[in-house]
């Protein structure tokens, strides 16, 4: 099983913004020491729920104090970005990582953020956008100079050497580029297709079975123009988990606390302003007026869940044992290991097996718990069995 984790970054608008960077950086090394395979770190810029606009200054402080883990963006909003500045930038924090980076980009999605931009969204500019600098990032990658692009957005010029001594020369330490990731939000993502028509890996937000088979029905229709054949295992999928010793207590710490007051006070507000409530449906006739952090709580609480009896991680120093665990969102879809606790709610997201039967929760058990907390946070580290080996 191999685990990771992704973040928006979320913290309550009342938090500083160094005190939630600061935040970040703590569970980044604890996700570390616990031995997780990887993480992702959002980018947003109008939004006081998701306040970290800049993903690699978090990854650069964390890549010197982490040692194992794979970080990258999660991604960086390309329409956003002039892409030559954003190759060199990428290519130097590979470097920094001495080849743990990942490098994630996303199309964007808030309104508000098109409007800083100046960026039509409505109109699936921003789609175009990252096509486009997606285009020119592995371009100044991979090819040699001299070569200008000049494209719908953006004019671009490799140049020659200059006065024999001034030429471009900024590469990836991991040849030819880091691994990338492309992020999907909306139904029959055209970014997913993009993922599978290039190769790339697939990120989708896991909310109901009809919205996240249409992630995996764009990913296979972009291969199919490319003559690839994705795979599952590739494929990564988020989901919110808030695990507790009793039913009791993780009702209270997440729905009746910090993970409740983002649904209500922004998410759902957010889903519903775009329609996408019925993405958050394991049926379509169920109301709207259901969608809520309690409502959709109560249908979808894996409860008293039993320990798995063997198969912990290597850092795990403790017994099995029940845990008591509060899905969010009104599917089963999440076979998601990781919790987070306290006062920031966090996503996290895990690789999906091709043949887990991935809508069944089959149980958990405590595999590491780090020996140092935050007076207001503690991060769980669970271990889901049952699941067969990748392929």
């Amino acid at each position: 099983m191999e685990i990771g984790y992704f973040t928006m970054p979320s913290h309550p608008p009342e938090c500083g913004l160094k005190e939630g960077h600061d935040w970040d950086l703590q569970t980044l090394r604890w996700l570390d020491e616990l031995g997780y395979q990887e993480a992702w770190i959002g980018e947003h810029h109008t939004a006081p729920w998701e306040p970290h606009p800049s993903p690699d200054l978090l990854l650069a402080q964390a890549f010197l104090q982490t040692k194992n883990i794979r970080l990258g963006p999660g991604g960086f909003l390309l329409p956003y970005h002039h892409p030559a500045e954003l190759a060199n930038r990428v290519a130097m924090l590979d470097h920094l990582s001495e080849g743990r980076l990942n490098f994630g980009v996303a199309a964007s999605g808030l309104p508000s953020d098109w409007a800083m931009f100046n960026v039509d969204g409505m109109s699936g500019q921003n789609r175009d956008m990252t096509r486009e600098a997606l285009e020119i990032i592995l371009k100044m990658w991979t090819e040699e100079a001299p070569w200008t692009h000049k494209g719908k957005f953006w004019t671009v010029t490799k140049p020659d050497t200059m006065f024999d001594f001034l030429k471009p020369h900024i590469k990836p330490l991991q040849a030819p580029h880091p691994p990338i990731g492309v992020a999907g939000l909306s139904k029959g993502s055209d970014t997913l297709k993009l993922a599978g028509e290039r190769g790339f890996i697939p990120m989708s937000l896991n909310l109901n079975p009809a919205y996240v088979g249409s992630h995996w029905e764009s990913v296979e229709i972009g291969a199919a123009r490319t003559g690839r054949k994705p795979k599952r295992s590739d494929w990564r999928l988020v989901r919110e988990v808030f695990i507790a010793d009793t039913d009791e207590e993780a009702w209270r710490y997440s729905v009746g606390g910090m993970m409740g007051r983002m649904y209500g006070e922004y998410y759902l507000r957010l889903l519903g302003n775009f329609g996408f409530l019925e993405f958050l449906k394991n049926s379509p006739d169920v109301p709207d007026s259901d969608v809520t952090s309690a409502r959709v709580s109560v249908r979808t609480s894996v409860r008293s869940m039993p320990a798995a009896p063997s198969s912990r991680p290597p850092c795990s120093p403790g017994a099995s044992r029940s845990r008591s665990a509060i899905v969010i969102g009104l599917t089963h879809s999440c076979i998601l290991v990781t919790s987070g606790r306290g006062w920031y709610w966090q996503m996290f997201s895990t690789r999906i097996r091709p043949s887990a039967d991935f809508w069944t929760l089959s149980g958990w058990s405590e595999a590491c718990r780090p020996t140092r907390s935050l007076p207001t946070a503690r991060i769980w580290s669970h271990w889901l069995a049952g699941l067969p080996a990748a392929s």
